[in-house]
């Protein structure tokens, strides 16, 4: 099956190297700033546990000669339309979630880079008309779907895309307190992960902030000691807050200059 994976552009090598770790074989179709398509036997649920990747989409249309003319408003509802992507992508979307409502709601989140013969709101709605002729029941909303879809137009590549990941993927549930400029954790994820955590590690964050690094490196595995300190008392709240009771971290207040630290 193919999936799309989104991350913040310049982590797409770590995403796959995070991969590997975790023995996910897949191969690379396609790779772009942010983007990477795979192939790979590897479960929904597996990808959706990688820390460096903001979302995770089944691919069920991959265009790859998209023209630049209107006729490429027919290449993506032709796309959509034929044969059993969309099914396969559901099947996959259904493992995932189970919960069943009585008429699924559904909207279509359209991205459009490049020169093109049609708006990026005309590709949205040709995606829109296909599925809903795939899918007569269901409703098409303009917000909070049961179900959502996106299209990525780069060029002369589409991909419509079931999204798999919901907003906690990259926002994470345990941060609920944020500071200025506070780290985006898929990209605190991969700093963790490039520092080869091993369970004898000492792991220290000098300037901790709000704890998003603290606590990307406690839920990476397991550590000897985790330790961070800020000198500014509301970041050391934060931490608090977002590292909460069960992690087994440790914050003290502290100079990043004057660690109270033995060397090594």
């Amino acid at each position: 099956m193919l999936y799309a994976l989104h991350t913040v552009p310049g982590l797409e090598t770590v995403a796959l190297d995070e991969m590997r770790y975790r023995l996910l074989a897949a191969d690379v179709v396609k790779m772009q700033p942010g983007l990477l398509v795979i192939s790979t036997r590897a479960s929904a649920q597996q990808l959706l546990d990688l820390r460096t990747v903001e979302d995770v989409f089944i691919v069920v249309s991959h265009i790859r000669d998209l023209l630049p003319t209107r006729r490429g408003l027919s290449q993506i509802r032709e796309g959509l339309s034929r044969g059993n992507a969309l099914e396969e992508a559901l099947a996959a979307y259904h493992a995932v979630y189970t919960r069943r409502v009585k008429r699924i709601t559904f909207r279509v989140v359209a991205q459009k880079v490049g020169s093109h013969g049609f708006r990026r709101v005309d590709a949205r709605d040709a995606a829109v008309r296909a599925i809903a002729a795939r899918q007569p029941r269901w409703k098409p909303v303009a917000e909070d779907a049961h179900v959502e879809f996106w299209l990525d137009i780069r060029g002369d590549l589409a991909l419509s895309m079931l999204r798999l990941s919901d907003r906690t993927m990259r926002h994470r549930a345990y941060k609920r307190a944020h500071i200025p400029a506070s780290l985006r954790p898929t990209v605190a994820a991969a700093m963790v992960f490039l520092s080869l955590p091993e369970e004898k590690d000492t792991f220290v964050d000098g300037m901790c902030g709000a704890g998003t690094i603290l606590m990307e490196r406690a839920l990476m595995g397991r550590a000897e000691r985790i330790v961070g300190g800020d000198v500014d008392r509301e970041a050391l709240e934060a931490a608090a807050i977002n590292i909460g009771p069960g992690a087994k971290v440790g914050l003290v207040r502290w100079d990043a200059r004057r660690l109270p630290l033995p060397d090594g």
